[in-house]
């Protein structure tokens, strides 16, 4: 999805806030934050209002660390107005060491709190916690990646339905794992219809 804007304007009109990673289709606004991070960065955050939360873990031979740095006052970012609600920009840099090599990544996100740098680095992890569940379900539970569906408009379609089946499955009441629970619709008409009237909280007649 990318993060586009309707998102954010969907969320707002649940009430919610929304913490939404920046993609390669809106290259403007990671390249303004970029911009304005690094220019902060040569100062050393001196001249601007930001928070920072660092951590380091070492596991087996490796180390990670994480850095998230936030900003709340946006004045310098030109599209600040074209997202509902938006209060801060967070910039997260890691770093890991394994085995004598090193990789590094900075991924920015942007959210409806305004928030401290500790709050918004939990929420990143957890952001992708539930993104790494995900997509560990499609595949493992609906064998995403060896479908063999790939031309035109099948594999975004195709992962809609799965993305669907999975919200379904997850929402069914039931201790059977996903998997049982999705044989378990394919073999039942009626344990089917009563998973649908679940998710679509629809009373049972």
């Amino acid at each position: 999805m990318g993060c586009p804007k309707e998102i954010a304007r969907a969320i707002r009109r649940r009430k919610a806030d929304y913490l939404l990673a920046l993609k390669e289709n809106q290259p403007s606004l990671p390249a303004e934050i970029s911009s304005h991070f690094q220019k902060h960065l040569e100062s050393g955050f001196t001249e601007v209002a930001t928070t920072l939360c660092e951590s380091t873990e070492k596991n087996q031979g490796r180390e990670e660390y994480r850095g998230c740095r936030v900003f709340s006052d946006l004045k310098f970012l030109s599209s600040r107005k074209d997202w509902q609600g938006l209060k801060s920009v967070g910039v997260v840099v890691t770093d890991r060491r394994d085995k004598g090599r090193s990789t590094s990544e900075i991924r920015y996100y942007i959210s409806r709190r305004k928030a401290t740098a500790e709050v918004f680095a939990q929420a990143v992890r957890n952001h992708w916690g539930v993104e790494n569940g995900l997509h560990w379900h499609l595949d493992v539970t609906f064998g995403d990646d060896d479908s063999r569906v790939r031309e035109g408009d099948g594999p975004q379609n195709f992962t809609r339905l799965k993305r669907l089946a999975l919200s379904i499955l997850v929402n069914a009441s039931g201790k059977e794992s996903l998997n049982k629970k999705r044989l378990a619709a394919c073999a039942s008409d009626q344990r089917r219809e009563l998973m649908l009237q679940e998710f679509l909280n629809i009373p049972e007649i």
